[in-house]
């Protein structure tokens, strides 16, 4: 006796038409009804969707979550059998169909061939074996070592009465359990090389993090290379530097690229004399001391006006200013703070006087004055 469909039935149990299992046979499969997007009730024919074979193993659930179907989701021709308003009567009834399918193939003769084409128009399944898609998932590593297992056992029965049959079998479990060593000595053999690698790797990191790079020594060649002595103490000296540094200038015209060259070492250098400053001010009183002594600070102000009616170099239009200005940008990029660059070089500059011990050498002075 078949059941009848009615709206408030959730699940149709449907034939996947032109799909067939391993064996041939044809599948039964149960669908939610949100999966059927052409269905004729009265033709028992439509079209659904149904999940990809990759999630067959969460397929109870899917069903049971009455999840909508997707548009990448395969999609089938189907002949509807029945229909079910719960998931656990839509397995009850699918079970009735490969039973009620099984018995009649089992009472029909094989030779009869039109009784034959009939019932496979009507059947989903031929036998239980054949069952749904979801029954028909990939084994897993521990169904497919049982398999194993109960193969092998079942060929050691099979075999004790036979001598060569036992033979072949001792021989054969001699050879694996050497492989299994020689397998255990190959891992063991990866495991000490891969501990020696990262042995040395951390008394590398060891050795790098004890003793670092000598700041002193980096600082010294990067200085070397600039052609000049820094701190520089003349005038002379810094007028010839700045002629080094500039592409414009008569003895770089055949070679600007050298004065470009020579610009990047000094920014390096004023990297190394600022390491250890975390505020911009800070930053440009170390790389102003480290680049220029007293004697020649008292020739630049930081916008060459006149100073006591003495009027000085403009220091902020150096080439090197432009060096050092680059590297503080670069340096607290992304500060909030505006960096008053050129302030805080007028401000160094106009205290030449006290640089080199003299201000402590003028305070004693007054000290002893007072006495």
């Amino acid at each position: 006796m078949s059941e009848k469909m009615t709206e408030a039935d959730s699940y149709r149990i449907v034939e996947l038409r032109g799909e067939r299992n391993e064996k041939g046979q044809k599948i039964l499969e149960i669908v939610d009804i949100k999966w059927m997007y052409e269905e004729d009730t009265d033709a028992k024919r439509g079209v659904c969707y149904f999940p990809p074979e990759k999630v067959y193993g969460k397929l109870e659930k899917i069903l049971r979550s009455h999840i909508d179907p997707k548009l990448t989701w395969d999609q089938f021709d189907v002949e509807i059998f029945t229909s079910a308003d719960n998931y656990e009567k839509a397995q009850r009834r699918l079970k009735r169909l490969y039973k009620r399918h099984s018995d009649i193939e089992s009472n029909t003769s094989d030779g009869d061939e039109s009784q034959q084409i009939l019932i496979s128009k009507k059947r989903a399944a031929q036998t239980t074996n054949s069952a749904s898609l979801s029954q028909r998932l990939p084994q897993t590593k521990g169904e497919r070592k049982l398999e194993l297992q109960t193969q092998m056992q079942s060929l050691r029965d099979g075999g004790k009465n036979d001598p060569l049959k036992v033979f072949f079998m001792k021989y054969l479990d001699i050879k694996l359990e050497l492989l299994v060593f020689k397998l255990q000595d190959d891992i063991q053999n990866v495991k000490r090389a891969q501990q020696y690698d990262l042995n040395k790797k951390i008394e590398d990191l060891k050795s790098l993090i004890s003793f670092p790079p000598s700041h002193n020594s980096t600082e010294s060649s990067a200085k070397s290379q600039l052609g000049v002595e820094i701190p520089i103490s003349t005038l002379e000296n810094f007028e010839m530097f700045e002629q080094m540094l500039d592409s414009k200038a008569e003895r770089n015209v055949a070679n600007p690229d050298s004065a470009l060259e020579k610009q990047e070492i000094l920014k390096r250098v004023m990297k190394i004399l600022a390491q250890g400053t975390h505020e911009w001010e800070k930053t440009v009183k170390a790389i102003l001391q480290g680049l220029i002594k007293k004697a020649m600070q008292q020739h630049y102000s930081g916008l060459g006006r006149k100073v006591h009616g003495v009027g000085k170099r403009n220091f902020s239009a150096t080439i090197s200013f432009l060096c050092m200005k680059d590297v503080i940008e670069q340096m607290y990029e992304g500060k909030s703070e505006k960096l008053r660059i050129q302030s805080a070089t007028s401000s160094f500059l106009a205290l030449w006087r006290d640089r080199e011990g003299a201000g402590a050498e003028r305070r004693r002075a007054t000290r002893n004055d007072t006495l």
